[in-house]
């Protein structure tokens, strides 16, 4: 084995019919047992894909890994590989860019990522899934699923901002966007004014190291159905293997 490898790039080579476990326990076992590995491509492709059977090697992400770019698009795996894949970047500290597009994920999906970015301090780049998004869009309402994803993505944005300026390990957070929607649901129930200045951001429980407030952004992907971002995520690691 090389001890300096630091990309390994297998898309299109992966099929769940070509014995999946072993090839799952070996890419897991490589990343556990090669510090150098920090970027791991594996987009699959119109004919071949993994399905669930990729879900094992999301395990070895809440393992000490060096890991900080990770490609698993186009895999198909649906909302429960998401689940896997999110529950498992709960506790990871190290990764940084995802590409979880185009893997037939829906609302249950989007939750995952959503309950991970709650926790995960260091994921700041996530690529906009703007298949999955379109794929959800023609079987509902359009400006329905628009409007949830709309609202969904700003979440994650200002999470995935928080992240890229003030990372750290995993701990428990609710977004100011979530305060703020919080906020405007028990004014508007007991008929009180709503605050113009948001509650901060804040760790829960309590933490003497307490986050600072980061205003709600729009989605930063060129192409969304959103308003114009206001900064743009840097591209995914381009180190090459040695």
């Amino acid at each position: 084995s090389n001890p300096h490898i630091t990309k390994i790039d297998l898309s299109g080579n992966l099929k769940a019919a070509s014995k999946p476990e072993a090839v799952m326990d070996a890419l897991a076992s490589m990343l556990l047992s090669h510090p150098s590995l920090t970027s791991l491509v594996l987009q699959g492709s119109s004919a071949n894909q993994m399905g669930k059977t990729i879900i094992p090697l999301f395990r070895a992400l809440q393992l000490s890994c060096r890991l900080t770019s990770l490609d698993v698009s186009n895999q198909n795996f649906g909302d429960d590989g998401a689940r896997a894949l999110f529950d498992a970047l709960r506790k990871n500290c190290t990764l940084t860019y995802l590409d979880v597009d185009n893997n037939n994920t829906g609302y249950a999906g989007m939750q995952a990522i959503r309950r991970c970015l709650n926790v995960n301090r260091t994921l700041w780049n996530i690529k906009y899934p703007r298949h999955d998004i379109a794929r959800l869009a023609a079987g509902r309402d359009r400006g329905d699923v628009q409007a949830t994803v709309s609202d969904f993505w700003i979440e994650m944005e200002e999470c995935m901002r928080r992240n890229k300026e003030n990372p750290g390990p995993p701990q428990l957070v609710e977004s100011t966007y979530t305060i703020r929607k919080n906020q405007a649901a028990v004014a508007q129930a007991t008929g009180t004014p709503l605050s113009s200045t948001p509650t901060p951001l804040s760790p829960m429980p309590s933490s003497s190291s307490p986050l600072a407030t980061l205003p709600p952004t729009h989605p930063t992907h060129p192409d969304h159905h959103y308003p114009t971002p206001s900064h743009t995520p840097a591209p995914p690691p381009t180190t090459q293997s040695t």
